[in-house]
């Protein structure tokens, strides 16, 4: 829900992965497109933005447990701290 924005995995999203962000983008920011993803340590593959944090974030390793953190995935990789969150938009009632 609203309130649980951080849990216990990485949560892969739709955009696509670049560092930095665009700063006249500050709502809702869509990313690069496919052809313009670039994750350094993988730089042949488009990756996706994975954001929050995991429980394997040790503090001495990984101090950006929170909603705001992001690095790149490749998309076609598993893992155990990552995963994705599914949303439903309930339609109201006629």
């Amino acid at each position: 829900g609203l309130y649980d924005m951080i849990g216990n995995v990485w949560e892969v999203t739709s955009d696509f992965y670049a560092p930095g962000h665009d700063p006249n983008e500050q709502h809702d920011p869509q990313g690069p497109s496919e052809q313009a993803a670039f994750y350094p340590a993988n730089p042949h593959t488009p990756s996706r933005v994975m954001k929050g944090g995991s429980f394997l974030c040790a503090p001495n390793y990984c101090q950006r447990y929170r909603p705001s953190a992001r690095d790149g995935r490749d998309p076609t990789l598993g893992a155990s701290n990552v995963g994705f969150r599914l949303v439903y938009d309930h339609a109201p009632a006629a």
